[in-house]
């Protein structure tokens, strides 16, 4: 599908602009909890339960992984000043998560203009685990996974790149799949009766 950039497509997508822009100026207002500088080889950072904020200038890695630790039901906002670039042919590279935390709660804040979030390498040997939010610059895929979504200014991706977006039910879905799941007892119950 291809999206042709008109006066149509500008006014339909104004506000998705603006929201996009406002959470992203929001983000990047929050105060750093950890302060990583550039980041130019593996290393596992190990956060706390609740928000947590990284504040990062460049990262460039190449066959290395930056693993995010945090338990489960943990956030982790990570604002990057610079750019990302991730390199290299072999599996379990990229930005990657551990301890529990899930992709729906990691948030790549791009800060920065031009050419910010680009990755290569067969096999999609890159990893990036969570969303990516880049409204000032383009994200490059040549190839790579995305476990989660891309809300960018610009995109571009090769042959093999995957993006799987992470859901993030509502909670009047949940209400929905919960009343549907009592239905369906009541009803096995009720043929047992009968």
């Amino acid at each position: 599908m291809t999206i042709v950039q008109n006066s149509s497509t500008n006014a339909f997508l104004a506000q998705a602009v603006t929201d996009a822009t406002n959470e992203s100026n929001a983000l990047a207002a929050l105060t750093p909890t950890v302060t990583l500088g550039n980041v130019t080889s593996g290393e596992t950072v190990t956060l706390s339960s609740g928000e947590n904020v990284v504040s990062v200038g460049n990262i460039n890695l190449n066959q290395a992984a930056l693993t995010l630790s945090a338990p489960a039901g943990a956030t982790i906002i990570v604002n990057v000043s610079g750019t990302i670039t991730l390199a290299g042919g072999s599996q379990g590279n990229g930005l990657r998560l551990a301890g529990g935390v899930t992709p729906n709660n990691v948030f790549f804040n791009i800060l920065s203009s031009g050419s910010n979030v680009t990755t290569s390498g067969g096999g999609n040997a890159q990893d990036i685990q969570g969303t990516i939010l880049d409204l000032q610059g383009s994200v490059g895929l040549h190839p790579a996974e995305v476990d989660g979504q891309i809300i960018a200014k610009d995109f571009s991706s090769s042959s093999g790149a995957l993006v799987s977006p992470v859901p993030v039910p509502e909670p009047s879905a949940w209400v929905m799949m919960l009343g549907g799941l009592g239905l369906l007892l009541c009803l096995q119950r009720v043929r047992r009766v009968f």
